[in-house]
C-alpha cells in the first residue's frame, strides 16, 4: 500500500521515473493512490477488476501511456488522473464509472491530444460531465444504451467533427460542445437531442433514413452441439445492437466417418429405458464399425 499524496506539490514514489517500466497491480487492490506516477515513463498499466478509485493526478503526464482500459469496477475518477498523457490513444470506459471531480474544470483526460478511440462497455447509460473535454475525438457514437449525457462531457474538443447521439438520451447538460466549434450532431427529429441542438444553435443533421452499418459479429456464447450459442452486432452510426441465435453445431459426418464423437441410445420403444449391450454397426463406405451400447 502506497499513501496517498494529496497536497498538490506532493509526489509519488514512481514520479519522474525515467526508465520505461509496466505497473500491474495486485488483486485485491481498491485504490490507485493519488499522485503514484506523476510524469514517469509508465508505459503500461493493468488494472485488478477490483479498482474502485483512482487517485488525483495518478498518472499525470505520464507521456509514454499509449492505452488504457479502465477497471470494470471502477467507481470515481479523481481530479487531473490522466491529465496530459499526450500520446494516449485509447481508452476503455466501463459502465460502473460514476463520479468523476473537475474542480478545476478539467476532466480525467485533459490535455490527452492524441486521444481519438474510446470504447464503452455494453450496457454504459451514463456519459459523465467532462469526461472526454479537452481531447483528440474526432467522430463519437454515444451507445445506444446511454440515456444521459453530463454538463462538458465534449466540451473543448476541436477535432470532433460529428457527435452521433441517439434517440435513447433523454437528459443532456450544459455545454456538452462548449468551444467545439467544428461538431455537428447527428440526431433524430424530435429527439431530445435535436430539440438540444436547435435551442444553443449547434449545426445538426436528422437521421431520418438511417442505413445501418453493422460490425463485426462479437460472440456472446459459443455453440455446441448440445446448446445454441449467442452472438450481437452493433451498428457504427447510431449504436443499435442487433442479437441473434447461433444454431447448434451439426456433425460433419464427412470428415468425421470414424464416429468417434457421437453418442447413441437404444432404447425400447414401449417403455423409453435404454437396452444395455444392443449391437450397432455403422458402415462409412470402406469398412463397418460395430460395438454394443455402453462401450466407448
Amino acid at each position: 500500500d502506497f499513501p496517498d499524496t494529496e497536497n498538490i506539490l506532493a509526489y509519488g514514489p514512481f514520479s519522474y521515473c525515467d526508465a520505461n517500466f509496466k505497473a500491474t497491480f495486485e488483486e485485491g487492490t481498491t485504490r490507485i493512490p493519488s499522485g503514484l506516477f506523476i510524469e514517469s515513463a509508465i508505459s503500461e498499466v493493468v488494472f485488478p477488476d477490483t479498482v474502485t478509485t483512482i487517485g488525483k493526478r495518478a498518472f499525470l503526464g505520464c507521456e509514454n501511456l499509449t492505452s488504457v482500459k479502465l477497471p470494470v469496477q471502477l467507481k470515481v475518477i479523481e481530479d487531473q488522473a490522466f491529465n496530459n498523457c499526450y500520446n494516449l490513444s485509447s481508452v476503455w470506459i466501463p459502465k460502473s464509472l460514476q463520479n468523476i471531480e473537475h474542480s478545476f474544470g478539467w476532466g480525467p483526460f485533459w490535455g490527452c491530444e492524441n486521444l481519438k478511440e474510446i470504447a464503452f462497455e455494453e450496457g454504459i447509460t451514463d456519459i459523465l460531465p467532462y469526461l472526454l473535454a479537452e481531447t483528440a475525438i474526432e467522430e463519437l457514437i454515444v451507445p445506444a444504451s446511454v440515456t444521459k449525457i453530463g454538463n462538458h462531457a465534449f466540451a473543448e474538443c476541436d477535432e470532433l467533427i460529428n457527435l452521433h447521439i441517439p434517440e435513447s438520451v433523454t437528459e443532456i447538460g450544459e455545454k456538452i460542445v462548449n468551444n467545439s466549434e467544428n461538431v455537428t450532431i447527428i440526431c433524430v427529429n424530435n429527439s431530445a437531442a435535436h430539440k438540444y441542438a436547435v435551442q444553443y444553435g449547434i449545426p445538426y443533421i436528422l437521421d431520418e433514413e438511417h442505413t445501418h452499418s453493422f460490425g463485426e459479429w462479437i460472440i456472446d456464447e459459443e455453440a455446441t452441439y448440445e446448446s445454441e450459442g449467442k452472438r450481437h452486432r452493433q451498428c457504427i452510426g447510431c449504436g443499435e445492437i442487433e442479437s441473434e441465435i447461433i444454431p447448434k453445431l451439426q456433425p460433419d459426418l464427412e470428415a468425421y466417418p470414424d464416429y468417434t464423437y457421437a453418442t447413441f441410445h437404444i432404447v425400447d420403444a414401449v417403455t423409453e429405458e435404454n437396452i444395455s449391450g444392443a449391437l450397432i454397426t455403422l458402415q462409412d463406405g470402406i469398412e463397418n464399425y460395430e460395438f454394443q451400447t455402453g462401450e466407448d
